[in-house]
């Protein structure tokens, strides 16, 4: 989930939102079964602010951990120059509420495409991450992970 916008002196502002806890979130926590991927989440996201910092110099990028639910879903609301929802059900409906969404075609939502191009919503098409038949994500390790992010 991605909220840009610029700040006062006009320099572009990027936030990755995340279910990232920052230790003492009693707000936004993790669900149980979503607990044993924090820190390839981690990781992961930390990759992608190194990725966006290569593409984008000048650009402030963070990863804000100090928002609830509701502090986050503002933020995707209020984004001044788009909102970005990958293949999720947290960042959907926020992300419409925005009026520069852009927002990935994915199974989750097949009726999404519909909305291309009305109300300001772009959708695009994503490459989805596939495990090997009988893997996990988890099982394939962040190194492959990694890998695969940066050559899709």
């Amino acid at each position: 989930l991605i909220q840009a916008g610029h700040d006062r002196e006009d320099r572009i502002s990027i936030a990755v939102l995340s279910n990232l806890p920052n230790g003492n979130d009693a707000d936004k926590t993790s669900r149980s079964r979503d607990v044993m991927f924090a820190e390839t989440c981690k990781i992961l996201v930390d990759d992608l602010i190194d990725y966006l910092s290569q593409y984008f110099p000048n650009a402030i990028i963070s990863a804000p951990t100090n928002g609830s639910i509701a502090v986050d879903y503002f933020r995707l609301i209020r984004a001044k120059s788009m909102a970005i929802c990958g293949p999720s059900t947290f960042c959907l409906w926020p992300t419409l509420a925005n009026p520069n969404a852009h927002i990935f075609n994915s199974r989750l939502f097949p009726w999404i495409k519909k909305l291309d191009g009305s109300n300001y919503t772009t959708v695009f098409d994503s490459v989805m991450l596939k495990p090997r038949k009988n893997q996990t994500i988890l099982e394939m390790g962040v190194a492959s992970i990694l890998a695969w992010l940066q050559t899709s």
